[in-house]
């Protein structure tokens, strides 16, 4: 799709790279995403156009950062004792715990 169409909620939150399209959803049935100031505007199933303001947190979604990283690729060894997930229940160290303090984003995709 272009720039300039309308998409679901959901899936605009999840291109900002923010979390999953399916946690997006958690979150906009939670009450906590408005659009354009108004939490009965961010329903699972609305719509949203490119001109329209959308907050998470009342903190507006970063889509600028996330299409700058959209298409890269980043290359990243997993250390010693390191998992690959994104979480674990023991609390042992992840990789993409690593990947965040690097300043990347956490949902990143591992290969390989």
């Amino acid at each position: 799709r272009g720039g300039g169409e309308s998409m679901r909620l959901a899936r605009r939150i999840a291109q900002s790279r923010l979390c999953s399209r399916r946690q997006a959803e958690r979150l906009i049935a939670a009450g906590v995403v408005r659009v354009n100031g108004s939490a009965e505007a961010a329903r699972v199933n609305a719509n949203v156009g490119p001109d329209d303001v959308v907050t998470v947190h009342d903190r507006p979604l970063q889509l600028d950062a996330a299409r700058k990283l959209a298409g890269s690729v980043f290359l990243c060894y997993k250390l010693r004792n390191e998992l690959v997930t994104y979480s674990d229940p023991q609390g042992r160290p992840t990789l993409f715990d690593r990947i965040e303090t690097m300043g990347l984003p956490k949902n990143l995709i591992a290969v390989g």
